[in-house]
């Protein structure tokens, strides 16, 4: 076994050099960390060889806490996605609404788990392949990478094109009507304001505005909860339905339910990575246990404001809130910084990937060119937000999430016959909401909303 052949280092390409304070949780100081968005560097050849690895000693030990992997993972998972849940409820219905958030959570946790003993697996044998990709790509072949990187490259995308419809969204409700603003002049306008930050090819240079973002999200989002529990309080719930929803209604909702947790499956495996090796043996339970902590939070939040705006709760709900500066004014300039400020963090690993290898000149444009591609594709599907959401979690995160992970426990992990069925449904189960939710999204387009 000590004569094997070593194993192939990735090439430094496939590197973004992150400094010490950056979003991952505690990794090394000046850690190299993997663009999760790079190809898998390591030979299909290679991968049977791998798998029969001694677990090699690392050069950098992590020292990340259980603390601060559940803050990393609640951080990526917490965003603005959270304000498209109220309509969800309100179009689902309460009984509907719930019924999505729990099967999307239940789902999400057990394939996130299924992805963490993957992970385990894979460094016991001696796989260092980073990333989400790395460790499908290593466990369960090239077409289980390949899904994996289309996966994070359209999230990432969908996720740019529906920050330029919020931004649109709401600063055509805050600018006074002499601006003579139209949503495809915002659009342009922040498309110009971001090409500049999409230039820039070192993460840690972005670390200010994420943690800036951070605040402001927590700030806004505890606010819109806060107005709506008053009204609540003081005029009952509005008209509402508690059942179900029409079945088409139900359908765009889950795909909006998996889209909340979008920004998590991308971030578990370097999470892990960076958390000391006494507590890598119940990371299923922090990041299951934060994952339905959240799940919670977003179906208290979803109800209560589903409930207090009624069945006329705007796709965005801060657009829900009184027209006066507070809270409805403040709330929203909040919302508005927090996505100008992270649109080039969300789009950094898409824009690194086409322009890697390129320098100069020849390295911006093509993500100059990214940043305007999005921008036209907001402008074309400006009145189809909520259909653009659904669809992004139905056709991206419901296959990162829910295949995956299960994919590769499969193939490397599952041993009883009970661990294979599991793995097998949860993949039939995410497939299936991919076709479904996708298909739904595509027949009601004429009824999208935003």
């Amino acid at each position: 076994m000590a004569t094997q052949q070593q194993q192939q280092q990735p090439p430094h390409s496939n590197y973004t050099k992150i400094d010490d304070g950056d979003d991952l949780p505690n990794a090394a100081e000046s850690a190299e960390v993997r663009n999760p968005l790079a190809p898998p560097s390591t030979p299909e050849q290679l991968r049977h060889e791998q798998l029969r690895q001694p677990l090699a000693a690392p050069e950098d030990e992590a020292d990340g806490s259980k603390f601060r992997a559940v803050v990393a993972v609640v951080r990526c998972m917490v965003g603005p996605a959270a304000l498209y849940l109220p309509k969800g409820f309100a179009d689902a219905g309460v009984a509907g609404g719930l019924a999505c958030v729990t099967i999307a959570m239940s789902l999400f946790a057990f394939g996130m788990a299924r992805l963490i003993a993957s992970w385990r697996h894979a460094r016991a044998i001696g796989a260092d392949a980073p990333g989400l990709d790395g460790v499908a790509y290593t466990l369960a072949g090239k077409h289980a990478g390949h899904l994996a990187t289309f996966c994070v490259t359209a999230m990432q995308c969908g996720v740019g094109v529906t920050y330029y419809i919020f931004v649109a969204e709401n600063v055509d409700m805050l600018a006074p009507a002499s601006a003579q603003l139209t949503m495809g002049i915002i659009i342009l306008l922040m498309a110009f304001f971001e090409a500049p930050l999409a230039l820039f090819t070192r993460l840690q240079k972005l670390h200010g505005l994420n943690a800036a973002g951070n605040i402001l999200v927590a700030s806004a989002l505890l606010t819109i909860f806060a107005v709506a529990l008053e009204r609540l309080y003081r005029e009952g719930p509005a008209p509402s339905n508690y059942g179900a929803g029409p079945p088409g209604k139900v359908l765009t909702f889950a795909g909006t339910a998996v889209f909340a947790f979008e920004g998590t499956a991308s971030i578990v495996v370097p999470v892990c990575d960076a958390t000391a090796r006494k507590y890598r043996d119940s990371l299923e339970y922090v990041v299951v246990g934060a994952t339905a902590a959240v799940a919670l939070a977003y179906a208290l939040f979803g109800i209560a404001c589903s409930l207090a705006f009624g069945r006329s709760v705007n796709v965005i709900v801060a657009e829900s809130l009184p027209q006066t500066w507070w809270p409805g004014g403040v709330v929203r300039v909040a919302y508005v910084i927090v996505v100008l400020l992270t649109f080039p963090l969300q789009l950094f690993p898409v824009s690194d990937l086409v322009s890697r290898g390129k320098s100069g000149v020849w390295s911006a444009l093509p993500r100059l060119a990214l940043v305007f591609v999005l921008a036209l594709l907001a402008f074309a599907f400006r009145h189809r937000l909520d259909h653009v959401v659904s669809l992004l979690g139905a056709l991206a995160c419901a296959p990162l999430a829910l295949v995956v992970g299960p994919w590769a426990h499969l193939v490397a992990v599952a041993e009883t016959t009970r661990a294979k069925f599991l793995d097998r449904a949860c993949i039939c189960v995410g497939w299936c909401i991919c076709v479904a939710a996708s298909a739904n999204a595509v027949a009601t387009w004429r009824d999208a909303a935003s």
